[in-house]
């Protein structure tokens, strides 16, 4: 039994296996939380599917955090997905080579 069971959690910007996302990931999934993840864009889909497969997640939504349009849509998605019981929405993000 974990400190996290009946709990959910939105995970945005996982990249792969070294990023802080991926960490927090594996920490709220060792203590019991329900996942979703997110990641911008098709090179790293590629990535993170395999990564949540790992851990048995199913919610798995593209959301570039750049456009409140792809926020919104990635929010109901997971409204839908948890029945609206989603307890943490966890960023992890940076941006890069933005002039």
């Amino acid at each position: 039994m974990g400190i996290l069971d009946n709990k959910t959690a939105l995970v945005f910007g996982l990249a792969n296996e070294r990023s802080i996302a991926w960490g927090i990931t594996q920490a709220f999934h060792a203590q019991g939380a329900r996942l979703g993840l997110s990641y911008a864009g098709e090179v790293l889909e590629r990535r993170v599917k395999p990564l949540a497969a790992s851990i048995g997640c199913t919610f798995v939504e593209p959301c570039d955090v750049t456009k409140d349009e792809e926020i919104q849509r990635a929010a109901e998605r997971a409204a839908q997905a948890f029945s609206r019981s989603t307890s943490w929405c966890t960023p992890s993000l940076s941006l890069t080579g933005m002039s």
